[in-house]
């Protein structure tokens, strides 16, 4: 046994030394896009024949990529004989434009298995198909992709495995390395940021074979709010990552249907060029639009409506937008974001050689004028369908809206050159709790750069942190001087303490670089934790409180929680191990609550007198409790309704009934609300709506409405919606149940992270607001299937001053 281990082993070895020198010069001559901006763009598209003209058109927006499937069932009809002319045909068609391809590693094949490959014979032959695939278009800078969603069912049938879908992936890696070992492979190319699964494929190891990892970022937000997503995942892949492997991240497939609620053809357009610039400036390598052309004309489907161009090949406003965004930044480089006053707008800065361009934008709902970080004496501007516009007459001024527009300096700017001289800051830094802030200097890192205009006489920077936490940082400030470098004078003695922080949220930094004669140039970056902890403070269920702690950075911990309810305080020593993953605290409360109660907690770590963790007070309202109703009785018809929603053409069975939950609660023998569904493939939802007093305008204003939610696992969408005052629409997604079991969910109700439509259509919210659907279940991907999830109660919460 051993000498077998010891051969496979000095194999393994042996091939990596003999392949280095092959992949390196394929990847030279192949890479993944680092450079030019428009050279990581590409588009979804369903044809290996391409229309007459078509591929010229393509082209002409600017388009660097495709993905297709490359499906197993159509290249291998019968068994063990491979017909792969389509694809010789499409690639024969995309490389006298320079376009390479992505091609996505599927489907199943009824010749051995129905659905996904999970058996001994079918894995064995998807991998036989991969390792002639990879033969036969070896050398091509193609990119290969392990499957397409495979956490749906739609498409890794009959229901999603990462354990199966994790084997399969990880015989098709060591096939492809043994095969073609330069050839790029990437997965998983997972449906929304599904970390849950995402995490179980890197625990599995695959990060050893992948070169990238991909996702699916669909929302219904708007594009910049991936930004945080990337920044989790980023650190994600980090922790998982071989030992000095760099695994950057693809965004495979991601559109916006101008059908969407809140959108139109217009605002598709504009959707479009801000998800390739939020991609471009989170560093994401390869970034695919989903799709080409609208697959379809009906009116009424949103799966129709994707498109850049009609389906006879007419280009849509999305169309020319996309083509005005690589028309203009062809040839330039992504440099750095300058920050303007407000975070909601965007100033991107692109280079070529001596050249530098700007694109600007606001994600508020209304323009405004800002001042650029630099003076400029003329700059053309440029609208966002490539029309002209005038310029700011100071030379520093100019009105954002939401749709991107372009600014080209005409002469030399020494504000501008010194810009693009000053080294970015990353997205997001990453401290170890156990590493004071300063010995690192991760945000003083410019001033060791010899390119910095910070090694200028005169020069100043300034760190700013602008996040409130348990122990704030004060500025901090440095100086330089042309004789001595980088010396270093804070104003505070205080960066020790703020090391205790273990908060999973971001501390948001701005970064000043104030140079003699010149306007003050500004970056912003975010500090995290490496070991963030998070505690959510659970309703009260007949006088037992609760609170969940939560450990995904795998550290351990030692200290105390302190909650206070009311007038009384609870306190409880917490112990987390290495690697335990949660813990849930319970404290038993001397009396019920009243249904509407304040509230605050504190973790602290031992031996520090300062907070890792801290909950602000609340004010909790509890809107209703199912735990009070007997098992048996029925759903409350003058408190909700239960309603079938999306396509009326697509059936759906619902049922809701009060019964006895399954295990898992901080408490026992109390009755919840259990609502089971089927859904036929399509558009289809349920919504739980109140009626009569439950649907009367909340108070005040709520910043987070909270239930308990035992998943099923199904992968579908959970939200909730309200409206405002002037009856716009607010829907909050939490995202996919890919749970199962009991977890207490929340939903912002401050128009975070929610898409709207309706009365102002502004995307603030106007108080008072209204509980329109306190539950909402929708079909992910329009897959269809069943399922069934329970709710305990509702509650809303307040800050308290």
């Amino acid at each position: 046994m051993f000498s077998r281990s010891l051969t496979v082993l000095l194999t393994v070895v042996t091939l990596f030394l003999l392949s280095a020198p092959l992949q390196a010069q394929y990847r030279t001559r192949f890479p993944l896009p680092a450079g030019d901006a428009t050279d990581s763009l590409g588009v979804n598209i369903h044809f290996t024949d391409p229309q007459p003209g078509e591929m010229e058109r393509l082209a002409a927006a600017g388009f660097r990529w495709i993905r297709m499937d490359f499906a197993w069932d159509q290249i291998e009809r019968q068994k063990g004989v491979y017909d792969f002319t389509a694809y010789d045909r499409l690639l024969q068609a995309l490389e006298p434009h320079g376009i390479r391809a992505l091609f996505i590693l599927d489907y199943g094949n009824a010749l051995y298995q129905p659905g996904a490959p999970s058996t001994p014979e079918a894995r064995a032959a998807f991998v036989r198909f991969v390792t002639a695939a990879v033969q036969r278009f070896r050398g091509r800078g193609i990119l290969w992709e392990m499957w397409n969603e495979p956490n749906l069912a739609q498409f890794w049938q009959p229901s999603p495995n990462p354990d199966d879908y994790a084997a399969l992936a990880e015989a098709v890696g060591r096939a492809i390395r043994a095969t073609a070992p330069e050839e790029w492979y990437i997965g998983p190319a997972v449906s929304g940021m599904d970390f849950a699964f995402l995490e179980k494929c890197f625990q599995k190891g695959l990060l050893r074979y992948w070169d990238a990892v991909s996702v699916h970022p669909y929302r219904s937000m708007a594009p910049e709010t991936v930004l945080p997503d990337y920044l989790r995942l980023r650190t994600l892949i980090d922790r998982y990552a071989p030992g000095g492997k760099q695994i950057p991240i693809i965004s495979g497939e991601w559109g916006y249907s101008e059908l969407y609620a809140g959108l139109d053809i217009e605002k598709q357009a504009r959707y479009i060029v801000r998800q390739a610039l939020t991609n471009l400036q989170a560093g994401i390598r390869v970034s695919i639009w989903y799709d080409w052309k609208d697959d379809g004309t009906d009116p009424k489907e949103p799966e129709h409506h994707f498109g850049t161009v009609f389906p006879d090949l007419r280009p849509k406003p999305a169309y020319r937008a996309f083509q005005t965004l690589c028309q203009t930044l062809q040839g330039f480089r992504f440099n750095k974001r300058l920050a303007l006053d407000a975070p909601e707008d965007f100033c991107l800065l692109f280079r070529k050689g001596d050249e530098v361009r700007l694109v600007v934008w606001t994600t508020a709902r209304s323009p405004r004028t800002v001042r650029l970080p630099t003076r400029m004496d003329r700059f053309l501007l440029i609208g966002p369908q490539g029309e002209p516009e005038a310029g700011a007459g100071d030379g520093q001024t100019v009105t954002l809206t939401d749709a991107p527009r372009y600014i080209v300096p005409q002469g030399t700017s020494a504000a501008l050159r010194d810009a693009v001289l000053w080294p970015a800051l990353p997205l997001q830094i990453v401290l170890d709790p156990d590493t004071p802030l300063l010995a690192r200097s991760p945000l003083f890192a410019p001033l060791n750069d010899a390119r910095s205009p910070l090694r200028r006489a005169g020069a100043r920077i300034i760190v700013q942190n602008l996040s409130a936490g348990p122990v704030p940082l004060q500025v901090a400030t440095a100086t330089v001087s042309q004789d001595r470098g980088a010396a270093l004078r804070l104003t505070t003695d205080r960066w020790a303490q703020e090391t205790a922080d273990r908060s999973e949220a971001p501390r948001r930094f701005r970064v000043i670089l104030q140079l003699p004669d010149r306007e003050p140039l500004v970056q912003e970056t975010q500090v995290i934790s490496a070991a963030p902890l998070r505690l959510t403070l659970l309703p009260a269920l007949a006088g037992t409180l609760a609170a969940e702690i939560e450990n995904p950075g795998r550290r351990p911990f030692s200290g105390a929680l302190v909650v206070r309810v009311q007038d009384r305080s609870f306190q409880q020593q917490v112990t987390l191990k290495a690697d335990e993953i949660s813990r849930r605290v319970t404290f038993s409360l001397p009396e019920p609550l009243p249904r509407e109660y304040r509230i605050a907690a504190q973790l602290t770590a031992a031996r520090t007198p300062f907070p890792a963790l801290a909950i602000a007070p609340l004010r909790v309202r509890v809107l209703d409790d199912f735990t009070l109703f007997p098992a048996g009785s029925e759903l409350p018809a003058d408190s909700y309704r239960l309603l079938k929603d999306g396509d009326p053409k697509v059936h759906a069975a619902i049922r809701a009934e009060i019964q006895k939950p399954p295990e898992g609660l901080p408490l026992t023998e109390i009755g919840a609300l259990r609502v089971t569904y089927e859904f036929a493939p399509g558009w289809k939802f349920f919504r739980l709506a109140p009626q009569d007093r439950q649907a009367e305008p909340l108070p005040d204003h709520p910043v987070a409405f909270g239930c308990w939610v035992y998943g099923d696992g199904s992968g579908n969408f959970l939200r909730i919606r309200f409206t405002d005052r002037t009856g716009q629409t607010f829907q909050p997604d939490y995202g996919p149940i890919d749970w199962k079991g009991w977890r207490y969910v929340t939903f912002p109700l401050d128009g975070q992270k929610s898409g709207h439509w309706g009365g102002a259509d502004d995307g603030t919210v106007h108080y008072p607001i209204r509980l329109d659907t306190v539950l909402l279940v929708d079909s992910a991907g329009g897959r269809g299937g069943r399922g069934e999830v329970w709710v305990t109660g509702f509650t809303v919460t307040y800050r308290t001053p």
